[in-house]
């Protein structure tokens, strides 16, 4: 390894030093502090982590919280050795200056800083693995939480016997490797020591956590077609014209308990797949890889904590997010219902509007006894007898001659002609309304039944949006509860 590295003293790679491609002042001094700034900023999510644990009495004693627990403090080991970074780098090696951006350190430091680095790694790789262990004794075997708490021990036992283990074990191979200390790639006869040390157990856990995930979707998968199924016969069998509209609003109603927590398990498994691999193929390749490539594992590679506290956070988002649609969605039902509703006392708008009906009324029947009086006195003087009244009055005459023949008189005649005549226009005239009838107007139930049926129907339809908001709030809300 070190002929490796001081093998341009020589005349070899065309006498230019190795230096994960860095060949230039500013290349170095990236080198040397972007994984510093992204360790920093991983230690600091996998400290609120922890910190939000500990604070809370319910997430010290859940199972979950305290496998989160463990895998955060790892994080925060490896994320403080890459903020370390060169520091601890031995500055003279064999002889001869290192070169190296920012050391300042020697071979026991060294060897310190990548006993921390390999302490990380395996430790959050085993949590990471005890992790997808407790998701599927969740969603695959449905195991409860009392049960689960029997199993503690197994969750974070192994995890830290194993990191000490594998830390311990490679104290005598830790070397300088330009940006941290670790085991590096030695020449091909003792290039094993890396995969013992590194690639095998890291590829294992990253295997089993995979075959996990599979188990999971598996299991989520058929659950989902089986209640798809299930749900899709009792639409059809029992539909109403309202599940049209309910439909159309949410096509796949709320999420299932098993799909959210499905989710989450695979968030924190990418959060780890997506970072310390990268590592490993830098370590298999590391006389061969680009600069590109090292600034790429340098971004990457110390930003674990920083994905799982975006995975740690992502319920409690959503949560928010599920909150402000319902306030989005009430205030829209609120301003609807309030265009639909009808005033609360409509009887006194009603009452409002009947009175100058009542006066109406008692002015038209003035109106028309007017019109009946001046109707009969000027009938004679502006209508003109027609041929009719003219054969009534013949027929009249007629008869008062059969009368006069019986010895009746004209007079006798017309008074019992007029009192008839008052008899029948006292018929036809309207009576006076009464009081009780001046009172309770009968036309004043019609607008009051009108009314009533108006406002029973908007209280319907918001009745029938507010439980539909409280039964999607109760689906989400049961959701959120245990992620």
């Amino acid at each position: 390894f070190a002929g490796q590295h001081y093998n341009y003293l020589c005349g070899c790679n065309d006498g230019n030093r190795h230096y994960s491609g860095a060949n230039t002042d500013t290349k170095r001094i990236a080198l040397s502090w972007v994984p510093r700034c992204t360790g920093f900023v991983s230690f600091l999510c996998s400290l609120f982590i922890i910190r939000d644990i500990f604070r809370d009495k319910k997430k010290r004693v859940s199972s979950y919280h305290q496998i989160i627990f463990g895998l955060s403090s790892f994080d925060c080991i490896s994320s403080l050795t890459w903020v370390v970074g060169t520091a601890v780098v031995p500055e003279y090696q064999w002889g001869q200056e290192t070169g190296i951006e920012g050391a300042y350190g020697n071979q026991l430091t060294c060897e310190i800083s990548g006993f921390f680095m390999q302490l990380g790694l395996f430790g959050s790789t085993g949590y990471n693995f005890a992790l997808s262990v407790y998701y599927v004794l969740v969603i695959v075997n449905s195991v409860p939480e009392f049960k689960i708490k029997t199993l503690r021990k197994y969750f974070h036992i192994p995890p830290i016997v194993i990191a000490l283990a594998f830390g311990g074990a490679g104290i005598p191979f830790y070397d300088n490797l330009i940006m941290i200390c670790h085991v590096p790639p030695y020449p091909e006869d003792e290039k094993y020591l890396v995969y013992v040390l590194v690639v095998v157990p890291i590829l294992l856990a990253l295997a089993g956590c995979m075959l996990n995930m599979a188990r999971i979707y598996w299991t989520v998968r058929k659950q989902s077609h089986a209640s798809r199924k299930w749900t899709m016969s009792g639409a059809i069998s029992s539909r109403t014209p309202n599940d049209d509209r309910n439909n159309n609003s949410n096509n796949h109603g709320p999420p299932t308990l098993d799909r959210v927590v499905f989710w989450q398990a695979i968030f924190y498994v990418a959060s780890f797949t997506i970072t310390w691999p990268f590592w490993i193929v830098s370590l298999l390749r590391f006389e061969t890889t680009s600069y590109v490539y090292f600034i790429f594992v340098a971004t990457m590679v110390p930003l674990q904590g920083a994905f799982n506290f975006i995975v740690y956070m992502r319920p409690r988002w959503g949560q928010r997010v599920l909150q402000n649609q319902r306030l989005r969605q009430a205030a829209r039902s609120k301003k609807s219902s309030e265009s639909h509703s009808i005033p609360k006392k409509p009887s006194e708008q009603v009452s409002r509007h009947l009175e100058p009906v009542d006066q109406e009324q008692e002015g038209c029947e003035d109106e028309y006894r007017r019109t009946e009086m001046e109707t009969t006195e000027t009938t004679d003087t502006r209508n003109p007898p027609s041929v009719k009244a003219v054969e009534e009055e013949e027929e009249k005459k007629a008869g008062e001659a059969d009368f006069e023949a019986q010895g009746t008189t004209s007079q006798d005649i017309a008074s019992v002609s007029e009192a008839e005549a008052a008899a029948a226009e006292k018929a036809l005239l309207p009576t006076e309304p009464s009081a009780s009838s001046s009172e309770v107007n009968p036309m004043s139930n019609e607008p009051q039944e009108q009314s009533s049926v108006l406002q029973q129907r908007a209280e319907d339809y918001v009745s029938s949006d507010n439980q539909e908001q409280e039964q999607q709030k109760e689906g989400e809300d049961k959701v959120l509860s245990l992620v």
